[in-house]
């Protein structure tokens, strides 16, 4: 389950710029807050590491014509700090724990973080993820169904994929967890030709959403999803 040995560096290697730059000019929301922090965060990795790990909340980020504290930029910026911290400081760990990885990030950013992630184990790095984003667990199945796909090649050169964005099944264990009574009932998913059914994300999407209207006035004209 964990490797003996902790990864080589070179694990990381490069995937810290896949996300600066799915982030940065090669995303929509041009978050010019995020690009900002990019250049800031290298600035800052050129100095002593000790310094870094003090003083990494504290630095002060220039954002137009002010400068601002880490803990006061966007939530993109300080959720996706920890992470970019990992694979720029060139230590070495056994596997990476994210915790609610999507949290304050817009479905976009969602994606490419899953794809990132999805990287990292194919390189070898063990990744522990919870989500309750069916965004980004519906990437990483559109990934699983991206490595067994017959058009796989013509497929990764429509959407800018490379090999090791596209992973094995046998690779992946999820997880669904469901409250019965006072107790958590955990259980294994098990995978399809398109990648593993979230039962308690499909039930909310596909029955409650549609399927739960309000009229808009007493006439009942008009009506919108709850």
């Amino acid at each position: 389950m964990f490797p003996k040995d902790p990864p080589n560096t070179s694990t990381y290697k490069e995937i810290d710029r896949f996300l600066e730059s799915s982030i940065g000019d090669d995303c929509l929301i041009q978050d010019r807050e995020a690009q900002l922090f990019v250049q800031w965060f290298n600035d800052v990795l050129r100095n002593k590491k000790s310094e870094l790990v003090r003083t990494i909340f504290r630095r002060k980020i220039p954002i137009g014509s002010l400068s601002l504290p880490l803990y006061v930029t966007s939530s993109l910026v300080t959720e996706l700090s920890p992470l970019i911290l990992f694979l720029k400081s060139k230590a070495t760990y056994r596997s990476l724990f994210f915790e609610e990885a999507e949290a304050h990030l817009h479905p976009r950013v969602q994606r490419i973080l899953a794809t990132a992630l999805v990287k990292l184990a194919n390189r070898g790095m063990p990744v522990w993820l919870t989500t309750h984003s069916d965004i980004l667990f519906q990437q990483v199945n559109n990934l699983i169904k991206l490595h067994q796909h017959p058009k796989r090649e013509q497929l990764m050169k429509t959407y800018g994929y490379v090999d090791e964005d596209a992973i094995d099944p046998k690779k992946v264990r999820a997880y669904q967890f469901r409250m019965q009574g006072q107790d958590t009932i955990i259980t294994p998913l098990i995978p399809t030709e398109n990648g593993f059914p979230a039962e308690t994300f499909n039930e909310v999407l596909g029955h409650e959403v549609p399927h739960q209207r309000i009229p808009l006035n007493d006439s009942g004209q008009g009506e919108y999803t709850l």
